[in-house]
C-alpha cells in the first residue's frame, strides 16, 4: 500500500539524516542540534559557549551545507 511505502521512505530519510549528522564535527553537530532540535537561538548558543554569535552562525551554515551534500550524494549515489 502507498501509505506504508511513504512511511518506509520517510524512515529511510530520517536514518540517512541521522547518519549524516553523526559524521559532522562535534561542534557543528552540537550547534545544529541545539538550534534545530532544541529550538535555541544562535545568540543563546553563543552565550552558553562563550563565543561570538557570528562563529555559531558560520558553524551551523557550514554544517548544513555538509548535510545537504551528504544527503544529495548518499553513499556516492545521486538521490
Amino acid at each position: 500500500p502507498p501509505l506504508w511505502r511513504g512511511f518506509r521512505i520517510q524512515k529511510e530519510r530520517h536514518a540517512a539524516l541521522y547518519a549524516a549528522l553523526l559524521k559532522l564535527p562535534e561542534k557543528q553537530f552540537r550547534r545544529i542540534y541545539a538550534n534545530y532540535y532544541l529550538g535555541m537561538s544562535k545568540a543563546k548558543i553563543a552565550r552558553i559557549e562563550g563565543v561570538n554569535e557570528s562563529g555559531v552562525r558560520k558553524s551551523i551554515r557550514n554544517g548544513l551545507n555538509t548535510l545537504r551534500k551528504e544527503m544529495f550524494f548518499c553513499n556516492g549515489v545521486r538521490k
